[in-house]
C-alpha cells in the first residue's frame, strides 16, 4: 500500500485570536537548538485552548523558549506572569517544567506574518486562569515523548534499505 507525502499548507486550521482559556498538555525538551542569534537548549510548551477545531478536537498553540530561568529571559516572563509570583532563588536553581502540565491558564493568541506570505499563530502571552473559571482538562492529547518511545519500541525490519 503506498504512503504519500505531500506538502500541507494551509490544510490545517490555525487557532483564532484572542485570550483563552487554556491547560498545558504538554512541555517539550527540544535539545539544542541553532538559530541566527546562536545556539541554546530550548523547550516547546504546548497548551489546548477551550476552541474546538472543525474535526471536534481542541486547538493546539504552541511556543518555544529557550531554557533559561534567568529574569529576562521569555520562559522566565511568561511563567513569572502564568504563575502571578516571582520565582525564588532556589526554584530558578532548578524548577521542573513538568510542574506545568495539567495546569490551567489564559493564554493570548496572535496571528503574525511570516517570511513567506503566510501566516502562523503566536502565543503571546500567559496569565493565570480568571477566578471561578471552570477547569480544564488535557482531551484527546498523547505527549510527543510517549509518541517517540513508542515509535522507537515499534518492530522494523533489518532489510529496510536505507535512502
Amino acid at each position: 500500500m503506498p504512503i504519500y507525502a505531500k506538502d500541507p499548507s494551509g490544510q490545517f486550521p490555525k487557532a483564532p485570536p484572542g485570550s483563552h482559556p487554556a491547560v498545558c498538555c504538554d512541555v517539550v525538551d527540544l535539545g539544542t537548538v541553532s538559530t541566527h542569534f546562536g545556539t541554546y537548549p530550548a523547550v516547546r510548551i504546548v497548551w489546548q485552548i477551550d476552541e474546538t477545531q472543525p474535526n471536534g478536537k481542541r486547538y493546539l498553540v504552541m511556543k518555544r523558549y529557550k531554557n533559561s530561568l534567568h529574569p529576562k529571559s521569555g520562559l522566565s516572563i511568561a511563567l513569572t506572569s502564568w504563575r502571578g509570583r516571582a520565582f525564588t532563588e532556589e526554584e530558578r536553581r532548578g524548577f521542573d517544567l513538568e510542574k506545568l502540565l495539567g495546569v490551567n491558564c489564559i493564554v493570548s493568541v496572535t496571528h503574525k506574518a511570516n517570511d513567506q506570505g503566510g501566516v502562523f499563530v503566536d502565543v503571546s502571552s500567559v496569565s493565570p486562569p480568571m477566578r471561578n473559571q471552570p477547569r480544564m482538562e488535557v482531551e484527546d492529547y498523547i505527549r510527543v515523548c510517549v509518541r517517540q518511545t513508542e515509535a522507537h519500541a515499534a518492530p522494523h525490519s533489518d532489510d529496510e534499505v536505507p535512502f
